[in-house]
């Protein structure tokens, strides 16, 4: 609701009770594409943030003979599974634009206490057409398992309630 601000950190870190974010949980690591010879490779390459490396102890992520820890494990599967969910996205995204179904908006809100926010960061919100090609769309849509997605969405949209909520409670 204002820049720099994430309504779900207080100064232990993460709000008890909340979701964290997939984007939270990853850090410090991240993945990245390799290209060899200007082909894009299948696997990726795990990185992590450098100001996170601790030469001197840090944790072990590897056993003596190579094997990674439990801990590493999971971190691995979160990571495989960050970037599968980001490719979904991205495919979802091309989909809804190829049906013209995002349009920009931005959202302004006042609570009860007089306090004020403004999202332009709020960029697309699915909207209804009727045309004939309509109930085909939808078919598609419902048929490629977009349809879930996209009430999902819509649904999220009231999480800028509960957002403005926890502004005006601060």
């Amino acid at each position: 609701m204002t820049a720099g601000e994430n309504l779900y950190v207080n100064s232990d870190g993460w709000v008890s009770g909340v979701y964290v974010p997939a984007y939270a949980r990853r850090y410090p690591f991240c993945m990245a594409k390799v290209k060899l010879n200007d082909v894009e490779q299948q696997n990726r390459m795990i990185c992590v943030e450098k100001a996170h490396l601790d030469e001197s102890g840090g944790e072990t992520m590897f056993d003596n003979q190579g094997e990674p820890s439990e801990k590493w494990r999971g971190m691995q599967r979160l990571l495989a599974e960050y970037e599968a969910d980001l490719e979904r996205a991205r495919e979802l995204c091309a989909i809804l634009a190829d049906y013209a179904l995002l349009e920009p908006f931005s959202m302004q809100a006042k609570t009860a206490q007089g306090v004020r926010c403004s999202s332009p960061a709020c960029t697309a919100s699915t909207k209804r057409r009727s045309s004939p090609s309509t109930s085909a769309s939808s078919k598609n849509l419902a048929k490629k398992g977009i349809l879930g997605r996209i009430y999902a969405h819509l649904l999220s949209l009231e999480n800028f309630s509960r957002l403005l909520e926890r502004k005006a409670t601060r």
